[in-house]
């Protein structure tokens, strides 16, 4: 884990290819994963089920660069409007 003050530097030198979070209250870390760009670009599935984002994270989420690979993306169980 990282901790949050060394989050600018915390960038994974690991290539994951499946990232399951789901049941997670996700609130401000998601907005940490995609700003500082933790998440890297070989990841291929990210599950993120029932973990209470916002319609504001999602949005960020898919607007981030490094999900291009992406293959699976859930958003189950989510309040999305």
């Amino acid at each position: 884990m990282i901790s949050n003050d060394k989050l600018e530097n915390g960038k994974s030198l690991f290539k994951l290819k499946y990232l399951n979070l789901s049941y997670n209250k996700l609130n401000l870390f998601l907005n940490y994963v995609t700003e500082f760009e933790l998440i890297n670009t070989e990841l291929e599935e990210l599950i993120l089920m029932n973990c209470d984002l916002t319609d504001e994270q999602i949005l960020r989420l898919a607007q981030s660069n490094k999900l291009s690979r992406l293959k699976v993306l859930d958003l189950s169980e989510n309040h999305i409007e």
